[in-house]
């Protein structure tokens, strides 16, 4: 396995493929570790940053993408980012990238995160290429593109029935701790022939939605957390704010903010790995987001913004039953 170095030199190696590959000179970059590197390239007028970095919230084995699809208008900013939020939900549970914002520039960001060994020069460049079309239809519209718009450059999972159980495995152990009977006691219910099996649950009264699609990244599963309607006043700092979040989130996607369209409530996303998964630990993951949750309802993130800072969930400490 390289170490965070090596990974720095593969990072190098790949930024003078892309200049050799636009048959341009390559800039100068730093070999050390201790700062994150940031390449800017622009693709037919489309500004992206391909950055790496190296630390404990970022796998030193991916690269950061980020392209600047373009400017929030003024005159209809609260409909354009409550699209966004929308086109979100869509897209976070098909395990895609979501898209944030730039408040100092405002600008609408789309990100992803890519391994590697997955990538070189040519791969690359075709990868920013499509994303830069993507974004002049988006500015053309100005609207946000549809969730048919704008594919996940990376290549879906394919689907294992241990993925399944497994799953299975884990909602009997949360059902357990909670308290619910056990799914595997209603002969009625459907758990092995469909694609998409859900669990919806209260965590300390607030509401979420476990679920499996076995047909799509069938390794992990999304957890979602329901929040509130946004603010009656202020609905248009409240957007950014969670916009804002979603760039900041890290280059896994784990986490993101949406919003449903057909209530109009914020939804807080966490993506988890069966595998790594207990009974024990995602409802203490919950139990976190349901903290969000009740911070959400009091201050819609705008009292002291920069101290909402999303953190591993702590021990379990207990929880109240729906």
């Amino acid at each position: 396995m390289l170490d965070a170095r090596e990974w720095r030199y593969k990072f190098i190696e790949l930024v003078e493929g892309v200049f050799r590959e636009i048959q341009f000179d390559p800039p100068a970059l730093p070999q050390t570790i201790d700062e994150p590197v940031e390449l800017a390239l622009d693709r037919d007028g489309v500004d992206f940053a391909v950055i790496h970095r190296v630390d404990h919230a970022h796998a030193p084995e991916r690269i950061k993408i980020e392209c600047q699809f373009g400017l929030i208008p003024e005159d209809d900013a609260i409909a354009v980012l409550t699209h966004l939020m929308e086109t979100n939900l869509t897209r976070v549970r098909e395990y895609e990238p979501v898209f944030s914002v730039d408040a100092e520039r405002n600008c609408v960001i789309y990100s992803f995160s890519f391994p590697f060994e997955e990538l070189d020069a040519a791969t690359l460049l075709e990868m920013l290429d499509n994303v830069a079309d993507q974004a002049h239809v988006w500015r053309q519209q100005l609207s946000g593109s549809s969730e048919n718009d704008l594919k996940d450059p990376g290549d879906n999972m394919t689907y294992s029935g241990d993925h399944r159980e497994q799953f299975l495995a884990l909602v009997d152990d949360m059902c357990s701790r909670l308290g619910y009977p056990s799914p595997d006691d209603d002969p009625d219910v459907e758990k092995h022939g469909i694609d998409q099996l859900s669990m919806s649950m209260e965590v300390n009264d607030i509401d979420f939605l476990v679920t499996h699609v076995n047909s799509n990244n069938a390794e992990k599963i999304m957890v979602e957390c329901r929040f509130s309607q946004l603010p009656q006043k202020g609905g248009q700092a409240a957007l950014t704010r969670l916009l804002e979040l979603n760039g900041n989130a890290g280059d896994g996607g784990e986490q993101a903010y949406a919003i449903d369209a057909e209530t109009g409530e914020v939804i807080y996303t966490r993506v988890k790995n069966i595998a790594d998964e207990s009974g024990l630990t995602l409802l203490s993951t919950m139990a976190v987001m349901a903290q969000y949750a009740e911070e959400w309802k009091e201050t819609y993130y705008l009292d002291d913004a920069d101290s909402v800072v999303h953190v591993e969930p702590p021990p379990f400490m207990g929880f109240a039953r729906a």
